[in-house]
Formats: C-alpha cells, sequence, structure tokens
C-alpha cells in the first residue's frame, strides 16, 4: 500500500481491511474464465456474456484504487472480454490478480 496518488505510480489505494474481499471478488469473476491471452502488455480474458455488469463494477473499482491498470471491456453476443493492461514493471501484479495467460 503506498500513499503516491500519480497515475504512473505501481501502488494501490485500497485499505489494507478491504483487500481480501476484492481479492476474492476477482477471483470469483475470473473462476468462471473461459480463456485467458496475452495481448501487448497485459492479458485479455474471456467471460460469459451474462458477467458483463460484474466485469464493469470490478474494473472500475479497481481502476479507483490501481490507476495505473487499463482496462478495456468488450462486450459481444457469445463473450465479455476483458482487456487489463499495464505498465512493464506491473506485469507480475497484472499474472498475481488476474491470471496468465493459457
Amino acid at each position: 500500500m503506498s500513499d503516491d496518488c500519480g497515475p504512473a505510480a505501481i501502488s494501490c489505494r485500497l485499505d489494507a481491511s478491504e483487500m481480501p474481499a476484492r481479492v476474492e471478488a476477482w477471483r470469483d469473476l475470473l473462476g468462471r474464465a473461459e480463456a485467458r491471452t496475452a495481448i501487448d502488455g497485459g492479458i485479455r480474458i474471456s467471460l460469459p456474456p451474462g458477467l458483463a455488469g460484474r466485469v464493469a463494477e470490478l474494473a472500475a473499482a479497481e481502476k479507483a484504487c490501481c490507476p495505473f491498470f487499463d482496462f478495456v471491456i468488450r462486450i459481444g453476443v457469445d463473450a465479455v472480454l476483458l482487456e487489463v493492461s499495464a505498465p512493464a514493471d506491473a506485469m507480475a501484479v497484472v499474472e498475481a490478480l488476474f491470471g496468465a495467460p493459457d
């Protein structure tokens, strides 16, 4: 945890007491992932289409506390694609939270 609020900083503003619930929320959502693919600077996660709202909710919450993440959500007929990218020095954080490509 860091007090550094700069957008390029690899830090999280989430209170330590809130971290376990956030990590669990991501694990629950990402446990439904159908595929993980490497993209330039991150990962693309394919999820069932009915999860679009939850994906957006968690991505917005994560962006608020970890501004170094970039999220793109693509909603298709057969899947919701969540693209997560970050600076090179945060790739270990991306993999730890969102998983490694298949």
